[in-house]
């Protein structure tokens, strides 16, 4: 055994602990003495030889390497350099634990570095924490100086910026990285080395509640944490709801309301030395909502649906999740995937995905309907065959001009309504992706291949006579449409083959500018997809102003053909705005708004979880945005349904009946023809046609009286295409999509 030569530092006291302790030598096995007596060795958390499992952002254009000719100690030190193989929006470098870290014992971190020229000023430290993943970060430049090894000395307590109101839970460390999201048009450098952890100076007391304020509903249970560091340990806890002493004396509390009202939930914390802080959260407590109905989403009176924000890597409460929404009066849920998670890139093959499976059969058990949004063509292609190939090369997005693309796109839906318990599917990113210059993708061979063979243009100088500004630019914006479009149909075609009854939708772009621009820009042309129906309802991504007016009225014009269109608009609706979370009295004057043009419905985007911290545009507590909607009457009225929907036919005509779940007067619209019809109009801006749906109308029949059965006789013919609907007392309707029969 080698003999270690072991430093000991005499500290006569405390107050020049952290300087004596910055000036150790490198070379040192250093010894420190702690504020509390204790001598403690520092932990070494990573040498930084070898790269393990340090990970790039934007590794398309950045580098990591280990750099054994500029190094501290051991055999090398790791080098990342943002913009290594051409500009971008800077990155990342980080690593992750196989668990967490837990460095709440010594939160005192201790990193070299050397920078080789000046750094933006974005290049910071930062870590992740929590299973909400909180991003807390740290500055550093300061410390360092071009060209010189620095040891960095960062206390993880004390971050620079973070989440309003939260302190980074040292105890589950979820990541550790250097960060710098500035653009760069130039390779920038620097080296890290020796990561160490040791115990901190002592700092005062510092609180933060999770969360500080919250909306529930009378008997749903909501759990307050409190996150502490500095003082003392160990720590006591005092809990008082508006002003009375509570059994409780850990660092969580159960809040479970049994009466409406609002409540000041307050914890005082304790140290070892005695020295104490307070801290106060609110819960406003309302009643719950009505019972799910259990009917087909485009049969019911208001669908009420959540984009469950999925990050598959977090731990994902779904229960609670799905016993909020029910206390909320959601009725439909939409959970994401990518082709990543169901599809094995290396072996062309569908994959299982487990999490999917156990979210949507925890969702169905609440009586959810659950729709899969799935991410078309945004997605990590690990097979560089099915990468869209721009003008500076293959990217991360589908060809869908590939025919393995839409054969692998096939087998992923298939999939999904086979192996899942699920009862829809939404497209989103169905479109091309786009970038600035040299126009749009894709520009592979199978796209060469495909647009020759249906234009016939066999002289196309490739690509270079399609890019903007040549001879052949035209016919391919104009034919770019198309193989999105035959995704659109090869997709909902396998998957209503297998189940006719799986309701299919898109989220889908807005024409605030026009359907002629969103064909020219991303080839998604959703009135053609409408107009074939290929589609049963439509989840367009709603803008908030300038934009709104235009984006409700196009797509009720141009999609649908108007209020009670051809199938149902159910929008999108954000509680963010860009980066920032909405006021919540902003969101309801927005859903109002769209209440008034006539819209199903609508999916709110998007939740982390309850108690997920509704500061955090990332993972929002949705609750304060639903109790807006309630304040407003708009979650009051019960959500009704048509149920029991059968058609035959009786000698010379159709007999159709259905109940509904409240009285109501009923109608049907019948046609020899079409009920709606798409016109066809050219754009001289784009030199495109793009179709616009209208209403034709039909013969009406209906009732007067009020009632929960219906039953109508219509006479037959060799085509009859027809649509039910039924009216509420207060003028709440449900209108089917028009159905055809062939005799």
């Amino acid at each position: 055994m080698k003999n270690l030569k072991i430093y000991v530092i005499i500290l006569t006291g405390l107050v020049g602990f952290l300087n004596f302790s910055l000036s150790f030598s490198l070379m040192m096995n250093s010894i420190i003495i702690s504020n509390y007596g204790q001598i403690v060795s520092r932990i070494l958390v990573d040498g930084c030889n070898s790269i393990g499992n340090w990970q790039i952002v934007e590794s398309s254009k950045n580098t990591l390497e280990v750099d054994t000719m500029d190094k501290v100690e051991g055999s090398g030190s790791l080098k990342g350099t943002f913009a290594a193989t051409g500009s971008c929006w800077g990155g990342m470098f980080y690593k992750r634990p196989s668990k967490a870290w837990n460095f709440d014992d010594t939160p005192l971190m201790r990193i070299w570095v050397k920078i080789h020229q000046p750094m933006p000023t974005d290049f910071h430290f930062e870590i992740v924490t929590g299973s909400s993943w909180d991003t807390f970060s740290y500055e550093i430049l300061n410390q360092i100086s071009i060209g010189n090894w620095t040891e960095v000395v960062i206390d993880l307590r004390l971050p620079d910026n973070g989440p309003e109101g939260k302190i980074p839970d040292l105890t589950d460390i979820r990541q550790i990285g250097f960060v710098c999201w500035e653009y760069l048009d130039t390779p920038l450098s620097f080296n890290w080395d020796k990561i160490t952890v040791e115990p901190g100076p002592l700092i005062p007391l510092r609180i933060a509640i999770y969360p500080n304020s919250v909306t529930c509903v009378v008997g749903e249970k909501v759990t307050f944490q409190l996150n502490v560091v500095g003082g003392i340990k160990p720590y006591s806890y005092e809990w008082y709801v508006n002003g009375t002493r509570q059994t409780e004396t850990s660092s969580k509390f159960g809040f479970e309301p049994n009466a409406t009202g609002i409540y000041e939930i307050m914890c005082i914390v304790t140290d070892a030395n005695g020295e104490n802080d307070t801290i106060v959260a609110n819960a406003r407590v309302v009643e719950p909502l009505q019972e799910l109905l259990s009917c087909l989403d485009t049969f019911k009176s208001d669908i009420r649906a959540m984009f469950v924000h999925t990050f598959w890597w977090l731990d994902n409460n779904y229960t609670l999740i799905a016993e909020t929404c029910k206390n909320w009066g959601i009725n439909s849920i939409f959970i994401e995937i990518g082709p990543e998670n169901v599809w094995d890139w290396n072996k062309r093959e569908i994959v299982f995905f487990d999490e999917l499976y156990s979210a949507a059969t925890i969702f169905k058990s609440y009586g959810f309907n659950v729709h899969v949004l799935f991410r078309v063509g945004c997605t990590t292609v690990e097979d560089e065959d099915f990468k869209a190939v721009t003008p500076n090369g293959p990217v991360d997005w589908l060809d869908f001009a590939d025919p393995d693309v839409l054969d692998m796109l096939e087998r992923i839906v298939a999939s999904l309504v086979t192996d899942y318990p699920i009862d829809g599917v939404n497209y989103d990113y169905i479109r091309w992706d786009y970038i600035t210059g040299l126009g749009w993708m894709s520009y592979s061979d199978e796209a060469r291949e495909w647009f020759i063979g249906d234009t016939g243009l066999s002289d196309v100088n490739w690509p270079t006579d399609v890019y903007p500004g040549g001879r052949y630019h035209v016919q391919f914006y104009n034919w770019r449409q198309i193989p999105i479009t035959e995704a659109v149909r090869r997709m909902s075609e396998t998957m209503r083959s297998i189940n006719p009854n799986i309701l299919i939708s898109a989220s889908v772009w807005t024409p605030h500018y026009g359907t002629d621009y969103l064909i020219w820009k991303i080839g998604q042309h959703t009135a053609d997809w409408i107009d074939k129906g290929y589609l049963d309802f439509i989840t367009p991504m709603m803008p908030y102003q300038p934009w709104a007016e235009d984006a409700i009225q196009n797509c009720l014009d141009w999609f649908v053909g108007g209020p009670e269109g051809k199938i149902p608009i159910v929008p999108f609706i954000y509680i963010i705005n860009g980066t920032s979370l909405v006021d919540p009295e902003d969101f309801g004057d927005l859903v109002e708004f769209y209440y008034s043009y006539g819209i199903d419905g609508w999916v709110l985007w998007h939740y982390g979880g309850p108690g997920w911290g509704e500061t955090s545009s990332r993972f929002p507590d949705i609750r304060p945005y639903l109790y807006e909607l309630k304040s407003r009457g708009l979650m009051e009225e019960p959500i009704w349904a048509i149920q029991n929907f059968t058609i035959y036919l009786n000698g010379t005509h159709v007999m159709i009946e259905w109940n509904t779940t409240v009285p109501t007067i009923a109608m049907v619209e019948y046609s020899n023809a079409n009920i709606f019809n798409s016109t066809l109009i050219y754009s001289e801006v784009y030199q495109l046609y793009w179709k616009d749906i209208n209403y034709i109308g039909g013969t009406v029949i209906k009732t007067d009286e009020y009632g929960t059965h219906h039953a109508f006789a219509i006479p037959i013919a060799n085509q009859i295409q027809f649509r039910i609907q039924s009216i509420d007392e207060k003028g709440v309707k449900v209108t089917t999509q028009p159905i055809s029969i062939y005799h």
